[in-house]
């Protein structure tokens, strides 16, 4: 375990006295992904943020790993800190490391936050044709198309900065990285139809999605979050990268969920 903390590059900002609150990006981006909730919620939440296995500054980890391997990170990085439990928000892989946690590890979760992510995203064909397109042709032959799906086309002709910020991102991942990764989504996506192992979450969650997501989109997200009990879901005016496209929305949205996930834990624990 210390092994494999030592090669992620993870950060934490905040009151050192205030909940801990995780953030986990998606596939191909790295911690930045969450700047602006990092910039809205810092105040309150002691925040701990990391590098997937082979994105950012975190170490490329050889052969092939799992889900359990991805939310074990997440896991490790407390044990590291010292800490318990904490509010976990992931971003669609990091929402994958989400679901692992909320069905095998609520025991160390506060509350449960899946942004941008379903149990299943493309198919085994989709995936290994990216997979083969990189191994071909490297990153940046699925960046254009990578941003289309990441953000709307409106956004993309507003922000074009911000967009190139993301896609810069994109193609300084290792291709290594990101193809173990893309294995881990590939693999819990074939094997993720089954929604009924969600009904034994039992932690405050929160799941939202882009209405113009195409990977997680709002039915699939709004399912998933049917067989969680007390979940709330919600729909932003945005595509896959929620917490850039739709910054304030989910900012917002997740801090009044936080705050009542708060006095939910403290009122069954009085």
């Amino acid at each position: 375990m210390r092994n494999e903390v030592a090669r992620l590059s993870f950060e934490v900002t905040g009151p050192e006295d205030a909940p801990v609150l995780m953030f986990c990006h998606a596939l191909g981006g790295d911690r930045s992904m969450w700047d602006s909730q990092v910039e809205a919620l810092s105040s309150a939440y002691r925040i701990l943020r990391y590098d997937l296995r082979g994105h950012g500054r975190s170490a490329i980890f050889e052969g092939d790993f799992s889900l359990e391997d991805l939310a074990s990170d997440a896991l490790n990085v407390l044990d590291h800190y010292g800490i318990s439990r904490m509010h976990f928000c992931g971003l669609s892989l990091g929402g994958m490391v989400g679901q692992w946690l909320g069905i095998h590890a609520q025991d160390r979760l506060q509350s449960l936050t899946i942004v941008d992510s379903a149990p299943q995203m493309g198919t085994l064909e989709t995936w290994n044709q990216r997979i083969q397109q990189i191994e071909r042709a490297g990153m940046s032959s699925i960046a254009d198309a990578t941003m289309s799906r990441w953000f709307t086309e409106d956004f993309r002709k507003r922000e074009p900065h911000i967009v190139d910020h993301f896609k810069s991102i994109l193609e300084a991942t290792s291709p290594a990285g990101y193809i173990a990764c893309a294995q881990v989504v590939r693999d819990a996506s074939v094997s993720g139809g089954d929604l009924e192992r969600f009904r034994s979450v039992r932690v405050p969650t929160l799941v939202v999605t882009g209405k113009f997501d195409a990977a997680a989109t709002p039915a699939a997200c709004e399912a998933m979050a049917s067989h969680i009990a007390g979940s709330r879901f919600q729909e932003l005016m945005a595509a896959h990268i929620s917490p850039v496209e739709a910054s304030a929305t989910l900012s917002a949205a997740l801090s009044d969920f936080l705050e009542q996930a708060t006095e939910q834990r403290r009122a069954s624990t009085t």
